[in-house]
């Protein structure tokens, strides 16, 4: 299944959805020994046309960040983590400007 979705994502065509429009890191209050961290994405397209591609992040871990100026031609690349302990399932990075890299437990999107 985790493979699946991973085809899945790879099947859009991302180079349509270059430019981050917004990089949004939200924290779970409830728990303060581990907080869990939702990263929410919308990438559009160029030029701006209304369409996008919103990507849900559940429960991020390892993030690093690099400079968020580089925003065109973003290509998310996910992967079936090597190690699936803990809840981290997937490797997530940014591959043109290495702009951000993380791992996750899991994941959706939607094109809108």
């Amino acid at each position: 299944m985790k493979k699946a979705a991973v085809n899945d994502f790879k099947s859009i065509n991302q180079h349509e959805f270059g430019y981050l429009k917004s990089f949004n890191l939200e924290k779970k209050l409830e728990n303060k020994r581990n907080p869990e961290y939702t990263l929410k994405m919308v990438l559009a397209k160029i030029p701006y046309d209304n369409k996008e591609l919103k990507v849900i992040f559940h429960d991020v871990r390892d993030l690093k960040v690099g400079n968020l100026a580089s925003q065109y031609n973003l290509v998310i690349n996910i992967t079936v983590s090597d190690n699936p302990s803990e809840g981290i399932n997937y490797r997530v990075w940014e591959s043109e400007h290495e702009i951000f890299s993380f791992h996750c437990k899991s994941f959706e999107y939607k094109l809108a």
